[in-house]
């Protein structure tokens, strides 16, 4: 990595919340919890009728989960989905009847899981699924945006699907930033802006690489640390290059506030080299790498990814992810006091091809 510290400064833990950092040296610990859990009904709805879709469920950090759950469905033996708790709100009762269903919630404190979660009990309890964390995890050292439960839910999905107890010795986990992701210009001869200085990221993924790229974008976004935009590579290159192409050189943004991050397995080397070929110099690009090719790949690119955005926000942007700053000041129980997640869905149901009856009597 070449770019340079603004700053030695590093924000303080406030409260009881450990730094991102600090939590993610405990990230083999619970990786190793989720290798020696009992996964053996987990692997059973999994695996059988493959004939049924699966639609997995998760909000915040946890969808990150349910994308890895449909992603190794799909790599398996059937069509997998991922939606959020809330959009599940659109799926007719026979849609759920007709699929599998799994919910992933650590705890099912939030409102619009609890409600789809009864939902899901009462339109199709035989096909119906909640992963939680086990029993063995105990009282759960997590940060705000989710990070121990992740590595459970990612691990314990990689068992189910695999079948395989004895992988967390095939990752290093290392706490240098040198062994996780590499920060430089296009060019390397370049030198690159300070991160300091970044505040959009173009994320790019494929393959194994999907969950983690929706996981980077909830941990920039929840912990405000910057803005983030995620796409596959061949949609990247069928015309979204443009937003680094205006950003690099607009008159109303620094050329320094945007940067690309590709999340790379072996299967997208190949494409990497030729995109960064075709692209200026002097874009800034963090590159996180994996030189696995099984669903482990998601695994080893989680904790790198979680390693560059403890980096970014502690020694960059000097806000601890696990206990963001809140310059405006906006208060998290409004929203959840609030803004019925329910409502809307009471009143007119899921969406149909035709009007609901409310909205027909609505027009009347």
């Amino acid at each position: 990595m070449t770019s340079q510290r603004t700053s030695p400064s590093l924000p303080k833990a406030r409260g009881h919340k450990q730094l991102m950092s600090q939590l993610l040296t405990s990230a083999r610990h619970y990786i190793e919890l989720a290798e020696q859990s009992d996964v053996a009904s987990l692997r059973h709805f999994l695996l059988t009728h493959p004939e049924r879709p699966l639609i997995t469920l998760g909000h915040g950090g946890s969808f990150a989960s349910a994308s890895y759950a449909a992603l190794l469905y799909g790599t398996n033996c059937g069509v997998g989905k991922a939606v959020t708790s809330y959009l599940a709100n659109s799926l007719s009762d026979a849609t759920l009847q007709n699929s599998k269903l799994m919910l992933v919630s650590k705890s099912l404190k939030n409102i619009d899981a609890k409600h789809i979660y009864q939902r899901m009990q009462h339109v199709n309890p035989s096909f119906s699924c909640h992963l939680s964390l086990p029993s063995e995890a105990g009282d759960l050292s997590e940060g705000f945006i989710s990070i121990h439960s992740t590595f459970m839910f990612f691990s314990m999905l990689y068992k189910a699907f695999t079948g395989d107890a004895d992988f967390s010795r095939l990752l290093a986990l290392s706490p240098d930033a040198v062994c996780n992701y590499t920060y430089r210009c296009i060019d390397g001869a370049v030198t690159p802006p300070d991160l300091s200085t970044i505040s959009r990221f173009t994320v790019l993924y494929g393959s194994y690489g999907e969950p983690v790229a929706h996981k980077l974008e909830s941990n920039m976004t929840e912990a405000g640390l910057a803005s983030c935009v995620i796409s596959d590579f061949r949609d990247e290159c069928h015309g979204r290059f443009l937003s680094l192409s205006n950003f690099i050189s607009s008159r109303r943004h620094p050329q320094t506030d945007c940067a690309l991050v590709l999340l790379v397995t072996p299967r997208e080397e190949g494409v990497c080299r030729q995109l960064l070929k075709c692209l200026p110099a002097h874009l800034p690009v963090v590159i996180i790498r994996t030189v696995i090719d099984t669903p482990l790949a998601s695994i080893d690119l989680l904790y790198k990814m979680s390693m560059f955005t403890a980096d970014y926000g502690e020694k960059y942007c000097l806000s601890n992810p696990n206990d963001p700053n809140n310059l405006g000041g906006i208060d998290k129980r409004a929203f959840r006091d609030h803004v019925s997640f329910r409502e809307d869905f009471r009143h007119y149901g899921p969406l149909s091809l035709s009007a609901s009856e409310a909205l027909q009597k609505k027009c009347a």
